[in-house]
């Protein structure tokens, strides 16, 4: 999935809200069916990408939405290409 990234890599909005939500990378790997924790990290850290569907379940779960958790202010027609793109889609 493509999406903004801070500066060092990884997804500062997603780890500020989960733990706004007091959840912890473990109970994040559950709620997207990871297999471990670090596997989690690994992505809220940019080493490895979000599916789209992954990006849904932690918006969901974190009463959010994707574009605002993972597109930092880039607006939501730059959001849906993003998206779109992901998917194989062209618009």
């Amino acid at each position: 999935m493509y999406a903004a990234r801070g500066k060092m890599g990884g997804y500062h909005r997603l780890r500020s809200e989960r733990m706004r939500a007091g959840l912890t990378q473990q109970e994040m790997a559950a709620v997207l069916g990871l297999s471990s924790r670090n596997a989690y990290c690994q992505k809220e850290s940019g080493v490895r990408r979000f599916s789209v569907e992954e990006a849904v379940r932690a918006a969901r779960r974190l009463d959010s939405s994707v574009e605002e958790l993972f597109f930092d202010g880039c607006g939501m027609d730059t959001a849906a290409n993003c998206l779109k793109n992901a998917k194989g889609e062209r618009m």
